[in-house]
C-alpha cells in the first residue's frame, strides 16, 4: 500500500489523476462492518485502486484517511465494478460564484447540470464515474483487499481515537 493521506489530500490525487484518466472511473461504496465510517473504492484500470475510509466529525466537516492498495484488479471483480447502476463524483464548489449565478436567476438544478457537463457555474465535478452500491459488490471488493487494507483500518482507528469518536461519556 501507497502512504496514508488526509482524506483532502488523497481527494486532490484522485482528482490529479482525473485530468490524465478522465474517463473509465469506477466505484464500490459502503459502511465498514462496525459502522465506523463510510467506505469507498475508487479504481481505474490505468491508474489503479484507491480506498478511503472517512466519517463525519460534524455537520460541515468530515475527516478521514485513504491511499491507493492495488495497481490492478482481478478480472472477476472489475467485471463486478463494471455492473453497476449509479453515479459517483468528486464535487468541488465555488460558493460565491454559485451565489452570483442564482442571482443571476439560474436554477440550482441548472447550476449543478453544468457542472456535471464540465461548464463552471461554481460547481466542478472533475472526477465522474460509474458507481455500485451493492452490498456483495462492495463485501467482495473488502475482502479481496483485506490484507492490503490493514494499515488503512489502523490509521483509520488512530483518528478516531484522536477525535475522541471512540470514547465514551464519563
Amino acid at each position: 500500500m501507497s502512504s496514508i493521506k488526509q482524506r483532502d489530500h488523497l481527494l486532490q490525487d484522485l482528482i490529479k489523476e482525473a485530468k490524465t484518466y478522465p474517463k473509465g472511473w469506477k466505484a464500490t461504496i459502503g459502511t465498514d462492518p462496525f459502522h465506523h465510517s463510510q467506505d469507498y473504492y475508487v479504481y481505474h484500470p490505468r491508474v489503479g485502486l484507491y480506498a478511503l475510509k472517512e466519517f463525519e466529525k460534524n455537520p460541515y466537516r468530515r475527516e478521514g484517511v485513504g491511499g491507493k492498495i492495488a495497481r490492478k484488479l482481478d478480472d472477476d471483480i472489475d467485471d463486478m465494478l463494471a455492473q453497476s447502476k449509479g453515479k459517483f463524483g468528486i464535487i468541488q464548489g465555488d460558493f460565491p460564484l454559485i451565489l452570483k449565478h442564482l442571482k443571476q436567476g439560474h436554477s440550482p438544478h441548472h447550476i449543478l447540470q453544468q457542472g456535471l457537463q464540465g461548464h463552471d457555474m461554481g460547481i466542478r465535478v472533475p472526477l465522474q464515474g460509474h458507481a455500485s452500491t451493492d452490498a456483495s459488490t462492495f463485501t467482495t471488493l473488502r475482502q479481496a483487499m483485506k490484507e492490503k487494507q490493514k494499515k488503512l483500518d489502523t490509521s483509520f482507528q488512530d483518528l478516531l481515537d484522536k477525535d475522541g469518536m471512540t470514547s465514551s461519556y464519563g
